[in-house]
């Protein structure tokens, strides 16, 4: 029987998803743990030699425990699973329960939920720099983060330029007044 390629069955197409590899989980935290060697790094996940052998067996990455490592250190894995982007934290999660549901349908609660939110961002965003108490770079991230409710600075490559381009303004607005005091 000759099957032309019109009669064979269109598959459907391969989905490639962004998907860390155990090398890529192991490198990132080869570079957070401060040492390429396996076994420190099995160590500061807590767990045996054998796990890595079975992820390496099963080509799994290590998801729960490598959160359970972060968790147990306060760490957040948003830059390890995605360190090209910023992920948004719903307010519900970060107002709480009750107060986001709270005259859920007044505009200006609406408005103060999108406030906080912002202001939180600009918070986590500044922690990655010595820019943590300059009152303009938290306005231009809160700003930044109002035109789309975040969306823009989910970008963290873009994110950085920004951060890298206020700490500069910053050393040389430092650098002149070190130099114009008398």
């Amino acid at each position: 029987m000759n099957i032309n390629k019109q009669s064979k069955p269109q598959g459907r197409p391969e989905i490639k998803p962004q998907a860390l590899t155990l090398d890529d989980a192991m490198a990132r935290l080869a570079i957070l743990v401060g040492s390429n060697k396996r076994a420190d790094i099995l160590r500061w996940l807590n767990v045996s030699p054998s796990s890595y052998n079975n992820w390496k067996r099963n080509d799994t990455v290590p998801v729960k425990q490598i959160a359970e490592a972060f968790f147990a250190r306060g760490l957040s894995v948003d830059a390890f699973f995605r360190p090209k982007e910023m992920l948004k934290v719903p307010p519900e999660l970060v107002l709480g329960e009750g107060s986001a549901n709270y005259n859920k349908g007044e505009n200006d609660n609406s408005y103060k939920q999108r406030a906080v939110a912002a202001s939180l961002a600009a918070q986590t965003i500044l922690k990655r720099t010595s820019l943590g108490d300059s009152q303009i770079a938290a306005e231009l991230l809160i700003e930044m983060w109002l035109i789309d409710d975040g969306e823009l600075l989910k970008r963290r490559d873009l994110v950085d330029v920004i951060l890298n381009h206020l700490q500069r303004i910053e050393r040389n607005v430092e650098h002149s007044n070190e130099h114009s005091t008398p």
